[in-house]
């Protein structure tokens, strides 16, 4: 029930279980599991990237400017293509955000075999962006 007045209690407000399912779809018991993934899957990008970039730094590498501009680039695509993936994205936009990232980690590769710790994140945004009869049709 929606609030009456500044009386009201806790009990009268509606909650989004309450609202009407008009236009959304209804909430799954599954939902904190989602988004524990993708969070998870976030923090493992952004950790395994800062990892490259540290371990060029620690063992002084010729490449470290190189190796430095691409992981903070690869980073900033990632996010934004985080930031964006709620709006209304068309799927060649993602087909362009994950071509953008296999560019940014092929060059990552090219100079420090360390970025291969980047192939799982990689794979697996692969997997969340593209549809189902995608690249990851045989892991559905």
């Amino acid at each position: 029930m929606p609030r009456r007045g500044p009386a009201a209690t806790l009990n009268d407000t509606m909650t989004v279980l309450d609202a009407p399912l008009v236009g959304r779809v209804q909430p799954s018991a599954l939902r904190p599991v989602f988004v524990s993934l993708r969070v998870g899957l976030h923090v493992l990008v952004v950790g395994l990237t800062v990892f490259v970039l540290a371990r060029a730094i620690i063992v002084g590498s010729d490449q470290v400017v190189a190796i430095s501009i691409l992981s903070i680039a690869f980073v900033g695509a990632y996010l934004v293509g985080v930031v964006t993936a709620h709006s209304v994205v068309t799927p060649w936009m993602r087909a362009g955000w994950l071509v953008i990232l296999l560019g940014l980690w092929l060059g990552l590769s090219a100079l420090t075999p360390d970025a291969a710790f980047l192939a799982f994140p990689c794979s697996s945004s692969n997997c969340t962006c593209c549809p189902r009869g995608g690249p990851c049709r045989s892991w559905a």
